[in-house]
């Protein structure tokens, strides 16, 4: 059970691992196993006329003879932030709550509460088979091969290792030395792309030049994905928010892809992990810029700070699933959790990591392995835990991986198994 900064709980009852970690108010209520409420969400557990509380099941309504009574949330429901759960509400099990939501009544397990007019049913995982994640606390060159080859998946062909090489000037990106093991393991090239916003990475002839300065061609072939040429789109009919993505058209040289994350905080999209990597990560400069505007050609780069954020978060999940579709069962998938600063390795000026380092995950499901991460920091008793946790939910970012599971590219649900 997780109780975090002030939040204020009364007559309630927590199971296992349940979260209230930030601003909350949690009255008169149930919390299931790994129930998480998200900032500042609320059970408010008295009506405004204080007569007694129906509950809401199917189309019965049931008296409970109480004039308190929050919410009974059941296992694994997501609560968004800044919610509330009016009195009597009940939320099935393995249920996400959009943020900025006022539920009432009943909302079935297993489903996507959007508001109240709009509760879809979650498709594309089977809740009763767990993703597997495996984790070791060591953070070695020789931890992260030996967490790839606990995967039992030899990545074939041509091997791209998508990877952040870190803007001038930041302090907490993982360094060539620390994958150099892994890369030459798989036998693999590192893959970067260009940047939307002005800095050392924004030019193919500048990105080349900071990719020297900062190691990666002393080791490693290095490939440029939008270097040259007319971008690759790839479709993306299912998308929430957006339907194509633009990548660099080389990623068409390659058969399989490691995505190898450096997880942290995130100025924009609250926390960098799989899913980022997969979406602004292999975006080109141009796809970068069409996700942060939410699929508008031609946008400006002042326009990238001033789209809705949650549409900003969903069509970063559409494209984190075109980039799994194009390589299917060919892609895994390594988060490193050290130097966790608030802000991302693009940051020219960076905070210092506010939380000491975690270890080392790897699998086959984005969507899980950044769960696992988030759930990590979460449960950490680190002091500087609350200032990332606070930078995350103040993005929504949970909300990217809603999203992405949603389109069916992973699960929520995973098996953490640790590793030697």
């Amino acid at each position: 059970m997780l109780y975090g900064n002030s939040s204020e709980l009364k007559n309630v009852i927590l199971f296992n691992e349940a979260q209230v970690p930030h601003y909350n108010y949690v009255g008169d209520s149930i919390l299931g196993y790994k129930a998480h409420m998200g900032a500042g969400s609320i059970t408010s557990n008295l009506k405004s006329d204080k007569t007694q509380i129906k509950i809401t099941f199917n189309t019965n309504k049931i008296e409970t003879n109480l004039r308190k009574l929050g919410a009974i949330i059941g296992d694994n429901s997501e609560i968004g932030c800044g919610s509330v759960l009016n009195p009597g509400t009940i939320v099935g099990r393995n249920t996400n709550i959009y943020p900025l939501s006022s539920v009432r009544g009943f909302v079935e397990e297993n489903s996507i509460y959007k508001n109240q007019n709009e509760i879809v049913e979650k498709k594309g995982c089977d809740f009763m088979e767990k993703s597997k994640v495996y984790f070791c606390k060591e953070i070695t060159p020789e931890s992260i091969v030996k967490m790839y080859d606990v995967l039992e998946k030899k990545l074939p062909g041509k091997v791209a290792v998508k990877l952040h090489s870190g803007e001038r000037g930041n302090q907490n990106y993982i360094r060539p030395e620390m994958v150099k093991n892994i890369v030459e393991h798989v036998n693999g090239t590192v893959v970067e792309c260009n940047t939307a916003y002005d800095g050392a990475r924004d030019t193919t002839e500048k990105h080349k030049e900071l990719m020297e300065e900062h190691g990666w061609t002393k080791y490693f072939n290095v490939d440029i994905l939008d270097s040259e040429g007319e971008d690759k789109v790839l479709e993306i009919p299912n998308g929430k928010v957006i339907k194509k993505n633009y990548v660099g058209k080389n990623i068409d040289n390659y058969d399989s892809m490691l995505v190898l994350s450096h997880f942290k905080g995130h100025p924009m999209g609250g926390y960098g992990g799989a899913l980022k990597q997969l979406s602004i990560g292999v975006a080109s400069g141009k796809g970068k810029r069409y996700i942060h505007c939410t699929g508008k050609e031609n946008a400006s780069y002042e326009e990238m700070f001033k789209a809705d954020q949650i549409k900003f978060l969903e069509a970063m999940a559409d494209a984190a699933s075109s980039v799994t579709k194009k390589f299917g069962e060919n892609i895994l998938y390594i988060n490193i959790m050290c130097n966790m600063s608030v802000d991302c390795d693009c940051c020219n000026v960076a905070e210092d990591p506010c939380m000491e380092d975690i270890g080392i995950l790897a699998s086959l499901d984005p969507v899980a392995i950044d769960q696992a991460c988030i759930d990590l920091v979460y449960n950490s008793n680190d002091p500087g835990r609350d200032h990332l946790v606070e930078r995350i939910e103040s993005r929504h970012g949970i909300h990217t991986i809603e999203a992405a599971e949603e389109l069916g590219i992973g699960s929520r649900e995973y098996e953490l198994i640790e590793v030697d």
